[in-house]
């Protein structure tokens, strides 16, 4: 039957709601993996910021998410933090990117950042704005866009500057086009898992979360040994 289908992962569907870095670093190995492994289970993975994320995972609309921290855990478990990737100052100026950048010098800086509809609701431009309002200063983007490989795409066209982690600068394939430098100190992406207080995520899900940790540790831990080829 249905339920037994499920349990034994020869039916049924994994659902997962991922951020905007994890849903490009993630999507197309996550599921070319997942459905290698469980060939008759149906998948679903939307991609939305943290935010709204947890939104839907609070109000029973997704199973579980993988987010940025932090986030408001109110109704949520949230999980021990799985992998971080260091986020990073890019530009297609090498005289920009001769030394760390510190709070106050990207207060200076022509920015385009990503979240536009979230701003600093969103983990990572919430650290930043934590960072600024400790220094005395304000971060004001530029420009503002809604997905991170767009603020790329506008970086390389030497438009602005942007923030982005160095995993997705390369995944994206703008490694070679835009230099990085990290901050000072340095800032990172933290993913965790998230699910309803006191629920029991289905077979399905538990294994696609499994999956998905697999790939983002194993792409942490490649990060971590390459940082240097960005600079």
């Amino acid at each position: 039957d249905v339920v037994q289908r499920a349990r034994t992962l020869t039916g049924g569907t994994a659902s997962l709601g991922t951020f905007s870095t994890a849903h490009h670093l993630l999507l197309p190995g996550l599921v070319e993996d997942f459905v290698r492994r469980h060939p008759q289970v149906a998948v679903r993975v939307v991609g939305e910021n943290s935010v709204q994320l947890a939104d839907a995972v609070r109000a029973g609309r997704l199973e579980a998410g993988l987010v940025a921290l932090p986030i408001d855990d109110d109704g949520l478990e949230v999980g021990a933090a799985i992998a971080e990737f260091e986020v990073v100052y890019a530009s297609t100026d090498p005289s920009r990117i001769v030394r760390t950048i510190t709070i106050e010098q990207l207060a200076e800086a022509v920015l385009v950042l990503p979240e536009a509809r979230w701003g600093d609701e969103d983990p990572t431009r919430r650290q930043l704005a934590e960072r600024a309002q400790r220094a005395g200063v304000t971060i004001r983007p530029r420009i503002e866009v809604q997905h991170a490989n767009a603020a790329v795409q506008l970086a390389a066209r030497g438009i602005a500057d942007t923030l982005v982690t160095r995993a997705l600068l390369d995944t994206l394939g703008y490694g070679d086009d835009l230099a990085a430098i990290s901050l000072n100190p340095p800032l990172h992406e933290t993913f965790a898992f998230i699910q309803r207080r006191n629920t029991r995520l289905s077979p399905a899900t538990r294994a696609l979360m499994t999956v998905a940790e697999l790939h983002l540790t194993s792409l942490a831990s490649k990060c971590s040994s390459a940082a240097g080829s960005f600079k």
